[in-house]
């Protein structure tokens, strides 16, 4: 098997070009190791948009796939699964167009994959390069499901989450059983054991059913502290962009399979009622 990364990302065209030119630098920098990275453009560019020029990149081998329309679904993501199977190639990644991240962080995430292999205790099969702004908080608001014991996080820590280092600062990742796979590198192991977006699913309600796969074929997962991930979601959210990803009726669809499929409710996906749902609270003015 060939120690070499393969990075799928999806690019919206409804995104402004400048935020996948950033995601790419990111990426040239992400590995001192052989790197692909395919883009799949979902759907026809904008007027006057120009996809930027693999010869900008150094150190990684930059290909584009096209989809005449943007249907918000995972079989893009299934189409490189199964490029990527028919390579000798180790690693596979997936990386959205609004991501970025510091040089070195997919060296950084398969280390801690590999030392996971060498401690022996868990069999992780992804490892996430995790958003700040989920850093701490453990759970990201309204992530709850239910099961046998009643309401429980989505996101559920092991012990070794909460050790700090000897000089106080946290730790550099911690293992769990679900990862968010906006920035996240997988072992080969885990797509040959059949884990796969659910083509029904749409690009972002497939992360939580990958998980569950995961699970029941006795893979956890690995959330990366140290380096962080930036998510460029203002920047990078058009003018429509909400209307086409957070659509309720598609939203709650996807709760709706996970709960066939799993036996699980997802508060977030089932009672899902549009953008609202991610607005923070409002603060109360002072007197």
């Amino acid at each position: 098997m060939r120690d070499v990364v393969t990075t799928c990302v999806l690019h919206h065209p409804m995104r402004p070009v400048k935020c996948l030119l950033r995601a790419l630098h990111s990426l040239d920098s992400a590995t001192t190791r052989e790197h692909h990275v395919e883009v799949i453009v979902q759907g026809a560019l904008m007027e006057g948009a120009q996809l930027p020029d693999p010869k900008l990149f150094e150190h990684i081998r930059l290909v584009y796939h096209h989809n005449e329309k943007n249907l918000g679904n995972a079989v893009p993501l299934i189409h490189s699964k199964e490029r990527f199977l028919k390579t000798g190639h180790q690693w596979w990644a997936k990386f959205d167009d609004d991501m970025s991240f510091p040089g070195g962080s997919w060296d950084l995430a398969i280390e801690a994959l590999k030392n996971e292999d060498r401690l022996g205790e868990y069999n992780c099969g992804c490892a996430m390069i995790a958003v700040p702004s989920s850093m701490w908080s453990g759970v990201p608001r309204n992530f709850w499901h239910e099961n046998r014991e009643g309401k429980v996080p989505l996101l559920r820590w092991d012990l070794k989450g909460y050790v700090v280092r000897d000089d106080g600062t946290p730790p550099r990742y911690t293992v769990c059983d679900f990862a968010d796979h906006g920035c996240t590198v997988f072992k080969r192991e885990v797509l040959e054991a059949g884990c796969a977006p659910d083509e029904r699913l749409f690009t972002g309600g497939c992360d939580f059913d990958v998980c569950f796969q995961m699970l029941e074929k006795g893979f956890k997962s690995i959330h990366v502290f140290d380096p962080r991930s930036a998510h460029h979601h203002g920047e990078c959210k058009p003018y429509n962009y909400g209307v086409i990803r957070y659509d309720p009726a598609q939203t709650r669809r996807a709760g709706n399979l996970l709960m066939e499929k799993w036996g699980v409710e997802i508060e977030l996906l089932t009672n899902f009622s549009g953008l609202s749902a991610y607005a923070p609270p409002k603060r109360k003015r002072e007197s």
